[in-house]
């Protein structure tokens, strides 16, 4: 395994290579995004040139008056993926329920056609009254080059507080 940098924060930890690009969040919700390193072995067309794939952590404010279990969130959110395009091309491939450092989590995959035929892996942990979501995103032709790599680094994520 190449080298990794790890980063804490208050509410968690996560670690990633080194050859990755970190940056900051900027807006409220964005806590950060990881920018995957320029391949140059690999040609890439126009489109995949457009779309460097990345890795975000957003977390989400729960409301206090109607909390949610995680149930409910990994419903609301794929209810959402279905139709944030209204496209019939937008469609969860898998879903599953884990576990990791002793908290549950769901994940899942979904892809669509908005244009640019993106997939998505993401994770969602709730805790108290905060979401925290993991997403990579990449082109669904890049997929199965990043697949291997995002679960090693979701595996680093560890919530703690």
């Amino acid at each position: 395994m190449s080298q990794w940098t790890a980063i804490e924060r208050p509410a968690y930890r996560i670690a990633y290579p080194a050859d990755w690009a970190f940056y900051e969040g900027k807006q409220m919700s964005l806590e950060f995004i990881l920018l995957s390193p320029d391949e140059e072995a690999a040609p890439k067309s126009e489109e995949e040139e457009a779309f460097k794939a990345n890795i975000t952590l957003l977390l989400q404010q729960l409301p206090a008056e109607m909390p949610m279990t995680l149930d409910q969130y990994a419903a609301l959110s794929e209810q959402q993926i279905l139709a944030r395009y209204d496209n019939p091309n937008q469609r969860i491939l898998h879903r599953r329920r884990r576990s990791q450092h002793g908290l549950e989590y769901h994940w899942l995959v979904y892809a669509g056609d908005a244009g640019d035929e993106l997939a998505f892996e993401q994770t969602y942990f709730v805790k108290g009254q905060q979401a925290y979501v993991l997403t990579l995103a990449c082109t669904q032709k890049e997929y199965p080059r990043y697949e291997l790599i995002t679960a090693e680094i979701f595996e680093q994520f560890e919530l703690i507080g």
